[in-house]
């Protein structure tokens, strides 16, 4: 499984190479459900990350308790 860092880099070799106008129909096609299923994965990475931001975030607000 790609980083996020790495599907967002290959999303945007697919934009250039969609952009370019140069690819035929089968080409693009791939591209395409390629480029699905790495929105897909960048979703995914983003939704975990936010998660545990918040996670990390209500933790670092919750009271600090002292054991005696």
């Amino acid at each position: 499984m790609p980083t996020y860092t790495e599907a967002m880099t290959r999303l945007e070799a697919i934009v250039r190479s969609i952009e370019s106008g140069e690819m035929d129909v089968d080409s693009l096609t791939a591209q395409l459900q390629e480029a699905k299923t790495l929105v897909k994965l960048c979703r995914q990475h983003l939704t975990t990350i936010d998660q545990e931001v918040k996670k990390i975030l209500e933790d670092d607000q919750a009271p600090n308790v002292k054991e005696n």
